[in-house]
C-alpha cells in the first residue's frame, strides 16, 4: 500500500475541499439552525467562536452605533428582501421592538409631507373602520336606540358612505336621516376649522342628496337629550 506525501500544495487543496463542505449548526441564542463551512464548525467546536447566528451576534453591539449605510447597500438591502413574506413571529417581534420608541421631529415633518394633500379612497376609508369597534359614545347613543326601539342602525363601520363621508347612524325606515356623534373639543382639537367647521361640511355634503344630519354632542350625554335630538320632542324620558 503507498503513502500520500503531505505537501503544503496537498494541505491547501485539503482545506480548500473543506471549506466547501457545508455544516447544519443551531444557534445557542435563538435556537434556529442554519448552514456554515466546514471550516467555521472547526472554529465553532474549538471554542474560538460562540456559533450564534450574524443576528445574535450583533445583539448589544454598540460598535456601529450611529453610523450610517450608504445609499447603494440600503438599496441592496432593498432589493434583497424584496418579495420576501416575514413570518407572523416575524412581524410580531418588530412590533414590539417599534412600541414606545419615540419619533423624531424631523421625521414627523417627513410622514407630514409625504401624506399632506393625499386623500384616502373609500375602500382604504372602510377597511379603517372596520378594524375599530364602536366607541363609548357610539355605544351610549346605540343602547339609547335599542331600549326605545327608534329606527336607526350603526353604520360607522364603514357599511354606509354619502361621498366619502361615512356617518354613524342612519335611519331605516325610509327617511333620508342620518346621526352624527361627537366631541366638541376632540374637532375642534385636530380639525382645521374646529367642531363648527366640520359640521357646515358634513350639512353641505349630505344636503347635496337630500339627506338631514342630526349632531349629538356627547359632553354631559343624558337619555333624554338624546331622544330630544333624534325625535324632536321633550315628552319622552
Amino acid at each position: 500500500m503507498g503513502t500520500i506525501k503531505i505537501t503544503n500544495a496537498y494541505l491547501d487543496t485539503w482545506r480548500r475541499t473543506m471549506a466547501d463542505v457545508k455544516v447544519e449548526v443551531v444557534c445557542p441564542s435563538c435556537k434556529q439552525t442554519r448552514v456554515v463551512s466546514r471550516s467555521m464548525f472547526n472554529f465553532i467546536q474549538a471554542g474560538t467562536n460562540t456559533g450564534c447566528c450574524q443576528s445574535c451576534s450583533l445583539k448589544g453591539n454598540k460598535y456601529r452605533l450611529g453610523t450610517h449605510c450608504s445609499e447603494e447597500t440600503k438599496s441592496k438591502m432593498s432589493m434583497a428582501s424584496l418579495g420576501k413574506k416575514k413570518s407572523k413571529e416575524h412581524r410580531l417581534n418588530m412590533n414590539k421592538d417599534k412600541k414606545g420608541v419615540a419619533l423624531s421631529q424631523e421625521h414627523k415633518e417627513k410622514l407630514s409631507k409625504a401624506h399632506l394633500g393625499k386623500k384616502l379612497s373609500k375602500e382604504h376609508i372602510r377597511k379603517c373602520l372596520r378594524r375599530r369597534p364602536m366607541s363609548g359614545l357610539e355605544t351610549k347613543v346605540q343602547k339609547v336606540i335599542d331600549k326605545h326601539q327608534l329606527p336607526y342602525v350603526f353604520v360607522g363601520n364603514g357599511k354606509f358612505f354619502i361621498e366619502r363621508k361615512n356617518p354613524d347612524f342612519i335611519n331605516i325606515n325610509g327617511k333620508k336621516t342620518a346621526i352624527e356623534v361627537y366631541y366638541k373639543r376632540h374637532k375642534n382639537e385636530f380639525r382645521n376649522n374646529g367642531a363648527t367647521g366640520w359640521m357646515e361640511e358634513r350639512k353641505q355634503i349630505f344636503g347635496k342628496y337630500g339627506w338631514q344630519i342630526l349632531f349629538i354632542e356627547g359632553t354631559k350625554l343624558t337619555e333624554r337629550k338624546i331622544l330630544n335630538i333624534i325625535e324632536g320632542c321633550d315628552s319622552r324620558e
